[in-house]
């Protein structure tokens, strides 16, 4: 399965917030690949991975000159997608 990254939003001092492939399918839609948070720092990639107790799936939209992410994340339970509400990461 070929592997993609996105950019969401670059901070002032040139931290990336976005989203990287992780070579895992998402559960929900066979075939289509999950995303998992990301932060761009000094040319490395952070993983800012998931919800505890089985989150899946992630996203960062946003991050600021002090490295406060905020971002999304969901996961399945019973058969259901549970949304987290957006809090920020720090890193």
């Amino acid at each position: 399965m070929a592997r993609a990254s996105a950019t969401a939003w670059i901070s002032a001092n040139g931290l990336i917030a976005g989203a990287s492939q992780n070579g895992e399918t998402d559960p929900r839609d066979r075939g289509f690949p999950q995303d998992c948070a990301v932060l761009w720092r000094d040319g490395n990639i952070l993983d800012l991975g998931s919800l505890p107790g089985g989150g899946y799936e992630s996203g960062a939209q946003t991050v600021n000159r002090r490295g406060q992410v905020v971002g999304w994340a969901i996961r399945i339970q019973l058969g259901f997608i549970r949304q987290s509400r957006q809090r920020p990461c720090f890193v």
